[in-house]
């Protein structure tokens, strides 16, 4: 069966599961040339083979603080062997490189026992590494201890400031230690290794494709359902951090309006407990961790770069995420202009959700909502795109097709070269007055195509966070695997525009961009290692989207847009606000990979100054000024409102 993944949320939660196999040391190659031979690139296999290695010891080491550089080189390249040696069953070139993070964990313990029962004494000048892709591993073993001088006094500050003595501070840090060699010893066993380094070629080849084990598969599986308990956050795992991706709009964390899309997460307790360390724990530990029943409390310790780096705690209650939470909605603002009052829709979309006979669907919500809004008299619709990640790609296509009369939305390409097109087929449209659609380097896949499509119908105007979308346009396809050991997600084909032109890494431009906190440079595709470029396949636009009539609209053009651009600018530099948030932005554009301890104590002793904008604020700063360019449209001699 094909699923058209728009859009992976990592999973929060699952349940306890039974017993799962392993895969096995010998079904190595041929998973390996099931990747290769079925990926949309059709990759050199030796050359995969050579990343694989390097994609390998990075798995085994992702905060980079347990090889040194040249170990790291030549385990990459020994890595390489396993594609010969395990067609005999033979995983020696991955067990050797395992021991050694096994052995040099363990080794580890015992520094931070030695070095916490002696007079420590914080170094206030210890530099913590953040970003440890950039910082590369360690040259010498006298760099790898001072790295890890500072994890530890990191880790002691932090007890510290939550109000434990230094002695029982130091026992907990030592304890959390002593679980991280455990759970090294336990993930880099040797059942264990075949499995990550079939993980490691899936990387290779792009960042969406991945091999699931059994326990991955059903993890997948439950979040794939409707209705959820947890904090609701996609997370990631990247350089060793667990890194907060997106919020899931109606979910706890979205609720508070503290945690924000790039926040590491450090710790995680449950209430009442002591703390657990997280820094260069396995993704899939760290959900366990975080995830539970509703009504229950989690704290996280957050770390953030904004404006400054800092780190705190953040406690949430978990609750249950429903379809409800995600539903699209509508609400009518009413907009003073020329003496008058300008009704402006602001439809939220935070998914594309369906697919159950009989059940709801996003494209029948929006349907509603849009009749809803004309029967308000409505003047003008912002569509809200900027928190939605995807989701079902035909209900993309029937919310573009609400828009516009009929015609082709998007097309697939596969490995082969076949293309497909995907058309909207009916001829009836539920909304022809002036459209904006907001949009943020967390638009992605679906939210992506129906964005591009109206884009290059000039159907509407794309106001961004951010000079583009995500940039995530290839297709996945899952494929459950033999004897219950897993599934391959694999890239199989790319999405193209009307134009002609794929999503893939470049997104969707915007014709307006405000100020925001999102950096895309750091969390949009671009920034994944290995992501696919671009393609290109010939123009494929429907001469049949005009309307007719009362539904006929009228096509945006640059005249338009740059009206409407230039009155945006003036408001944007005149408000304090979007000046504090292009402020915010610009630490981040310049920050390092590393951190002083002194520097993060300083500002968690600031951090509740108020100077600070979140998340929350400034999503609703990005709104509010869609709207009011909205009503500089309608409201503007001649425009055109509500059909």
């Amino acid at each position: 069966m094909l699923f058209l993944l728009a859009f992976l949320l990592h999973p929060l939660f699952a349940a306890a599961k039974p017993e799962l196999p392993d895969l096995p040391c010998s079904d190595i190659p041929s998973m390996l040339l099931i990747m290769q031979g079925g990926h949309y690139a059709q990759p050199d296999f030796p050359e995969t083979v050579k990343r694989s290695g390097r994609k390998y010891v990075e798995l085994l080491d992702s905060s980079r603080s347990l090889f040194l550089a040249a170990e790291a080189d030549a385990f990459a390249g020994a890595v390489a062997e396993v594609v010969m040696t395990s067609r005999k069953g033979d995983c020696a070139p991955l067990e050797k490189a395992a021991q050694v993070v096994i052995d040099r964990s363990a080794a580890d313990l015992r520094t931070v026992r030695d070095m916490l029962q002696g007079d420590f004494q914080i170094d206030p000048n210890a530099r913590l590494v953040l970003e440890p892709d950039k910082v590369g591993w360690p040259a010498t073993e006298a760099e790898r201890q001072e790295r890890l001088r500072a994890l530890v006094a990191y880790q002691v500050a932090n007890r510290q400031d939550a109000g434990l003595d230094v002695d029982t501070a130091k026992q907990k840090v030592i304890h959390s230690f002593e679980l991280a060699a455990r759970r090294v010893a336990e993930r880099r066993a040797p059942s264990e290794l075949p499995a990550l380094y079939v993980e490691a070629f899936a990387e290779a080849l792009d960042p969406h494709s991945a091999f699931f084990t059994a326990e991955d598969l059903e993890d997948f599986r439950i979040s794939t359902q409707l209705s959820l308990e947890g904090i609701g956050a996609s997370l990631v795992s990247e350089d060793g951090f667990t890194k907060v991706q997106s919020i899931v709009p109606g979910g706890p964390a979205d609720r508070d309006g503290t945690l924000q899309p790039g926040d590491y997460i450090t710790s995680v307790a449950e209430a009442g407990a002591e703390p657990t360390d997280i820094i260069d724990m396995d993704l899939q530990e760290v959900v366990q961790l975080i995830r539970g029943a509703k009504g229950t409390e989690v704290t996280l310790g957050i770390l953030r770069k904004g404006k400054t780096t800092r780190s705190f705690e953040l406690t949430l209650t978990r609750d249950k995420i429903d379809l409800e939470d995600q539903a699209a909605s509508l609400d009518v603002r009413e907009v003073p202009a020329g003496g008058g009052t300008l009704k402006i829709g602001v439809l939220d979309l935070p998914s594309f959700y369906g697919g159950e006979r009989g059940g709801r669907s996003s494209s029948r919500d929006v349907a509603k909502l849009l009749d809803q809004a004309r029967e308000q008299g409505v003047q003008g619709i912002v569509l809200d795109l900027s928190r939605n990640g995807g989701g079902l790609l035909d209900e993309a296509v029937d919310i573009a097709g609400l828009f516009f009369r009929k015609g082709a939305v998007v097309a697939t390409r596969d490995a082969g070269g076949d293309v497909e097109v995907l058309d909207d087929r009916d001829p009836g449209i539920a909304w022809s007055g002036p459209l904006v659609v907001l949009t943020s380097p967390l638009s992605a896949s679906g939210a992506e195509i129906l964005a591009g499509a109206l884009r290059d119908y000039h159907r509407g105007i794309i106001v961004g966070m951010d000079e583009h979308t995500f940039g995530k346009g290839t297709v996945q396809q899952l494929l459950p695997l033999p004897d219950g050991v897993g599934a391959i997600k694999l890239t199989t084909g790319m999405f193209f525009l009307p134009s002609g032109r794929s999503t893939q890494l470049v997104g969707v431009d915007s014709d307006i961009v405000l100020p925001s906190l999102l950096d895309g440079d750091r969390i949009a595709e671009a920034a994944l290692d290995g992501a696919l470029p671009p393609g290109e396949i010939a123009p494929f636009r429907s001469s049949t989207v005009h309307g007719t009539g009362a539904s006929a609209w009228t096509p945006v053009d640059e005249a338009l847009v740059a009206r409407l651009r230039s009155a945006s600018a003036e408001r944007v530099a005149a408000d304090p606000l979007f000046r504090r948030i292009e402020e915010q932005r610009g630490h981040l554009d310049d920050d390092e990979p590393v951190v002083t301890l002194a520097e993060l104590r300083k500002e968690r002793e600031a951090a509740e100054d108020g100077e600070e904008v979140d998340w929350d604020d400034a999503h609703d700063a990005f709104v509010d000024e869609g709207v009011r360019i909205m009503a500089d449209w309608v409201g503007a001699p001649g425009a055109g409102g509500a059909p």
